[in-house]
């Protein structure tokens, strides 16, 4: 926020369930996809 981010976003692969729960449990939340990474099953964003 001090430098001016509203928003922080990341993606992830679905089969990493434990980081899907970190997130959730942190604030993020689902969000269409953002970028092109053929690695990247599921993109998440938290308003700061």
């Amino acid at each position: 926020r001090r430098l001016g981010a509203a928003e922080l976003v990341l993606d992830t692969h679905h089969s990493l369930a434990a980081a899907a729960g970190l997130y959730a449990s942190s604030g993020f939340v689902t969000i269409p996809p953002y970028n092109e990474n053929p690695n990247a099953t599921r993109w998440y964003g938290k308003r700061l």
